[in-house]
C-alpha cells in the first residue's frame, strides 16, 4: 500500500495511479466545503485531558477526531489547527482565481489539499509552462506543522507528497 491513502480522495480530471477515490468531470471545480467533504477533511479536533491511575496528566491533552477516534496524545502546548484553516490559507493567498484540484487524507493522519492556479508561470532558463499547485498539508499528530507549498507535483499519495515537500 504504497500509496498510503486511507479515505476522501478527490481529484479533478484526472484519476491517480493508484485508482482510487472520486474524480470529478473536467472543468467541474468543487466549492471548499464540497473539497473538504470529497478529501476526508470534514471534520473537527476535539481536545479532552489525559488521564493515568485516576490522575489527570497536567502537561498532555488527547486528540480525537469528532467521530471519537483518538487521533494522538500531545503535548498540552500543541497548538490545534483545525481542518479549514489550510484551505482559508490558500484562499488568502490565492486571493482570487484559486480551483480546488485534489485532496486527501493519508495514514497517521496525514492531510493534503491541492489547489490549482490557473496561470502558467515559467522558471528561469527554461522555457517550458509549469502548471502551479498551491498545496497544503498538515496532520494531527502532534509532529506534523502545517505546510504552504507552490509546486509543480499533484500531490495524489504519500510519495507525492514526500516529492512536493522535497522541491
Amino acid at each position: 500500500m504504497a500509496h498510503q491513502f486511507v479515505s476522501g480522495f478527490f481529484s479533478n480530471n484526472e484519476p491517480a495511479w493508484h485508482g482510487l477515490g472520486k474524480v470529478l468531470p473536467a472543468g467541474q471545480w468543487p466549492g471548499k466545503e464540497e473539497a473538504m467533504k470529497l478529501a476526508g477533511h470534514d471534520w473537527s479536533v476535539i481536545e479532552e485531558p489525559v488521564y493515568a491511575k485516576g490522575q489527570e496528566l497536567a502537561n498532555h491533552k488527547a486528540l480525537f477526531d469528532d467521530k471519537g477516534n483518538v487521533l494522538a496524545v500531545v503535548a498540552r502546548s500543541y497548538a490545534v489547527i483545525q481542518n479549514p484553516v489550510p484551505y482559508n490559507l490558500i484562499e488568502a493567498v490565492a486571493r482570487e482565481g484559486i480551483k480546488w484540484h485534489c485532496g486527501i487524507t493519508l495514514q497517521h493522519g496525514q492531510c493534503v489539499v491541492v489547489g490549482y492556479l490557473p496561470e502558467e508561470w515559467t522558471a528561469p532558463g527554461d522555457n517550458s509552462p509549469t502548471i502551479p499547485f498551491l498545496t497544503a498539508t498538515w496532520a494531527h499528530d502532534g509532529l506534523t506543522a502545517l505546510k504552504l507549498l507552490r509546486t509543480a507535483v499533484r500531490v495524489v499519495c504519500a510519495n507525492t507528497k514526500a516529492a512536493a515537500e522535497a522541491e
